[in-house]
């Protein structure tokens, strides 16, 4: 839509996200990989959480299992919480599906190699 390249737009939107992070002093929380058009839907906006920033404890990792109030992070840890703003990342998770082959894909091009309509 911009008549741009796919590549081109996809630098334009990480530019963008790091320097909208940098301004409002959220590096911390930067994702680790890169936004891409072609494997991500939802652009990493996270207004309500920027404006209570200094009230929320931030974790980095994993969640392997969410139990009532128990927050289970793969390295091991658990974390008792009343509300899970999110768990974010780049990665894919069809679990909720509760479909065999697809709840153990991780990434789109995984999907793509089990559905010959998912091509770009």
């Amino acid at each position: 839509m911009l008549g741009v390249s796919l590549a081109t737009t996809n630098a334009l939107i990480n530019r963008d996200l790091h320097v909208r992070y940098a301004g409002a002093g959220l590096q911390e929380i930067l994702p680790d990989g890169t936004f891409d058009l072609r494997r991500h839907q939802l652009i990493p906006g996270r207004r309500r959480m920027i404006g209570n920033f200094s009230r929320i404890e931030r974790y980095r990792g994993e969640i392997a299992a969410l139990d009532g109030g128990t927050v289970r992070l793969a390295d091991g840890r658990s974390i008792q919480a009343d509300t899970l703003l999110w768990g974010t990342g780049y990665n894919l998770d069809l679990g909720f599906l509760d479909v065999e082959g697809l709840s153990g894909l991780s990434h789109l091009e995984d999907l793509e190699r089990r559905c010959g309509s998912l091509r770009w």
